[in-house]
């Protein structure tokens, strides 16, 4: 009996086995082939809704299924509108006869004008939907649409997206750009005084040698209402970052009696803030601590460094620290008017009652803040030889 109920088991199990290994490769019944692999999209306002272009995987099934190469682009464009992002999203189908597959999206660009009036609308479609992925990286396409972003041309062999993707991972790890993605901006929304930022990409257009450059310049920044209030530029991106303890790594260019330029490569840096109310007013100390290597000074005279000569180039590398986050701060302060430090987020949790007193002008009360920076830097490396 043991023995006949065993062998009905074992059937039973083989059976299924055959069964879902003659099924092929499927997502809630649909087959790869079928699927539509959104690697980027780009959103945009059009006259009765939304305009989205999506930069998908070309997945060809006569080709997929016979193994054979083919001489098409890797990835093909396609465009459609609708009323809503997620209408226009749906009607992608039409373009392309596919699903759309959401969980291998890479890259979410929005065109500057889509954005004036607000950013966390336009994401709402995104926070919603349980195929798109939480990671994926966000940016602003600055002075242009998000269409002609992801429609860039850079060779039947590349995948825009992904060049974008590389391009926010590797700023956001050198110094260059925030790192801004969905998940990450909703949390910022839970902030009851940050402001949001996204950093924006622009294309260059070198008309002489033909060829096209995706290149990130700065950060947007939106008020808490959600509007877009402004830029910062490369060198204040930089402060903000400093301030804001995300700056992994960089160069930072100190120029020393008019001519000599030590390039500094920084390793690593550690931020520390203390916020308090006193007097009336808000008050912010910061401290910036940062380890460096000398990657090279450029000068026509040999360069020996001297135990003085390494003090002075310590002396200048802290003064253009604190001169980098003062221009992020004066554009906070005077400019944006906006919180970029989640200064009002560290006095809420060091001090709440002095919190609630500013709560409620807590943009005048940024804006009239003392805010106070300093700057330690060692450096390791002159050259060959480490100084410990």
């Amino acid at each position: 009996m043991k023995k006949r109920l065993f062998h009905k088991g074992a059937v039973f199990s083989l059976c299924l086995i055959m069964l879902f290994s003659m099924t092929g490769c499927q997502i809630l019944g649909t087959e790869m082939v079928d699927l539509l692999i959104i690697q980027g999209i780009g959103i945009d306002k059009s006259k009765n809704g939304y305009k989205v272009t999506v930069e998908a995987i070309n997945n060809p099934k006569n080709s997929f299924l016979s193994g054979n190469s083919t001489s098409e682009s890797v990835a093909k464009i396609y465009v459609s509108y609708g009323v809503s992002i997620a209408e226009a999203l749906d009607n992608v189908v039409r373009v392309s006869g596919k699903k759309p597959l959401y969980s291998h999206n890479r890259i979410l660009i929005i065109g500057q004008e889509t954005v004036k009036d607000g950013i966390t609308s336009i994401l709402d479609f995104f926070i919603r939907e349980y195929n798109a992925k939480s990671a994926v990286y966000i940016a602003i396409a600055k002075n242009m649409t998000a269409e002609k972003i992801i429609s860039t041309d850079m060779g039947k062999d590349i995948i825009v997206s992904q060049v974008l993707e590389s391009v926010l991972k590797d700023s956001n790890e050198n110094g260059k750009a925030f790192r801004m993605r969905l998940f990450e901006l909703v949390n910022s929304t839970l902030d009851q005084t940050k402001a949001l930022y996204i950093p924006y990409v622009v294309l260059d257009e070198d008309e002489k040698e033909e060829e096209n450059a995706l290149t990130l310049h700065g950060t947007a920044v939106f008020s808490k209402k959600n509007d877009l209030i402004g830029y910062l530029s490369e060198t204040e991106t930089l402060g903000a970052m400093l301030l804001n303890d995300q700056m992994k790594k960089g160069i930072i260019n100190i120029n020393m009696d008019g001519e000599r330029i030590v390039v500094l490569r920084i390793e690593s840096t550690k931020t520390k803030t203390k916020v308090y109310y006193e007097n009336g007013r808000v008050h912010a100390e910061i401290n910036i601590s940062m380890l460096c290597n000398i990657k090279e000074i450029n000068s026509t005279k040999i360069n020996n460094i001297s135990e003085e000569v390494l003090k002075q180039i310590k002396k200048l590398a802290g003064e253009r620290i604190i001169s980098i986050s003062a221009s992020a701060i004066n554009a906070a302060r005077n400019e944006l008017r906006a919180d970029i430090f989640s200064l009002g987020r560290r006095l809420w949790i060091t001090d709440s009652a002095a919190f609630g007193l500013v709560k409620d002008n807590w943009t005048d009360a940024f804006c009239n803040s003392d805010i106070e920076v300093t700057a330690k830097v060692t450096i390791k490396r002159t050259g060959e030889e480490a100084i410990f």
